[in-house]
């Protein structure tokens, strides 16, 4: 229930920027951010005009105050063309997750939340196969992962599964 309040209220309200804990730039929003496990921070950063038809998304993974290790797609261009989103609703909680491919890997970036859990972080396949598993450190995160990302930002669902791994 929190997680569907906080999506709404993230929904009538332009994204937060946060400063110094993503590498999403003043003029750019945070759409999802946390530092995880291994020390390194995951961001996705969108336009101030991010919307069905407008605006760009990027993926950018590294330590801050550095240049990011990746970013994702290398240009700014809307995301419907380069990622997908899923949202499967569990009778105890919820889980959003956005993916894109790069090359032979498929990143997932994902959240959820229920009755006595709660999960975020990154998970790279190749495959079909995961290869690793960064979970975010306790709940020091930004986030816009909502159950309506095809209405908000014009995304495909994402026809592939993901299981969370720990």
């Amino acid at each position: 229930m929190r997680f569907i309040l906080l999506a709404a209220a993230l929904l009538s309200a332009p994204m937060a920027h946060a400063a110094g804990r993503s590498h999403c730039r003043g003029d750019e929003t945070v759409a999802f951010s946390c530092l995880l496990s291994n020390g390194k921070t995951l961001s996705l950063c969108g336009s101030r005009d991010l919307g069905r038809l407008d605006g760009t998304l990027q993926y950018r993974f590294g330590k801050l105050g550095q240049k990011p290790e990746l970013e994702y797609p290398a240009a700014l261009e809307h995301p419907a063309s380069h990622f997908r989103f899923k949202t499967v609703a569990y009778s105890g909680g919820i889980e959003t997750w956005i993916s894109f491919r790069s090359g032979a890997f498929r990143y997932v970036v994902f959240s959820g939340e229920g009755r006595g859990w709660e999960h975020a972080g990154v998970q790279v396949e190749r495959s079909g196969r995961r290869l690793t598993t960064i979970d975010c450190r306790g709940r020091q995160r930004d986030a816009i992962m909502t159950p309506n990302l095809d209405e908000a930002w014009g995304l495909d669902v994402d026809d592939h599964d993901f299981e969370y791994r720990f």
